[in-house]
């Protein structure tokens, strides 16, 4: 009987191991999926705009990233990704856009200054009327941690890809392939 009970218990733990979360299993469903953007016109590129089409014409790959403009650890999340601008920078085909729910694009620099400065350098879209979340059929929790699309808008990845180093190796890899 006790063999019997230890076999069916390293069975339950081998087969739960293999067990997909539900967190695995939204981001896979998500995968190849098409982030919708069209509904903005314009990008905000320091002081300059410049119509989403003519941007996205520049970059084959661009990560969007969802933040909140009022939300405290949202500055910080901003400034993190902003830290890795020299790495972005130097990707001929990648660029990083924030789509900010928020009312007033002064306000969310103003409060991103009062925390560490920064050059105003970072393409962005306010978006006042949850545009972005609305016309997207994807789980907040996964827009919330960005996603890394390709020229077609399908995304390839969710996360930061400077997150970590097997992340950036993960990010390197799509972003290399053809």
């Amino acid at each position: 009987m006790t063999k019997k009970i230890i076999a069916f218990s390293i069975l339950l733990i081998l087969s739960s191991c293999a067990e997909v979360s539900q967190q695995e299993k939204e981001i896979k469903k998500v995968l190849g999926e098409r982030l919708k953007l069209s509904m903005f016109d314009t990008i905000q590129y320091g002081p300059n705009k410049m119509l989403y089409s003519d941007f996205r014409k520049k970059f084959k790959y661009i990560s969007v990233v969802y933040l909140e403009d009022g939300c405290k650890p949202c500055y910080p999340k901003f400034l993190e990704w902003y830290s890795h601008q020299e790495k972005i920078k130097s990707l001929k085909e990648y660029e990083v856009l924030f789509v900010i729910q928020g009312y007033n694009y002064d306000s969310f620099i103003s409060a991103l200054e009062e925390i560490e400065p920064w050059q105003n350098d970072c393409y962005i879209i306010m978006d006042p009327y949850f545009k972005f979340v609305e016309n997207n059929d994807i789980p907040i929790w996964i827009l919330n941690a960005s996603v890394l699309l390709n020229s077609d808008n399908k995304i390839k990845s969710v996360g930061n890809p400077f997150a970590s180093e097997e992340m950036e190796f993960y990010f390197y890899k799509i972003i290399s392939a053809n």
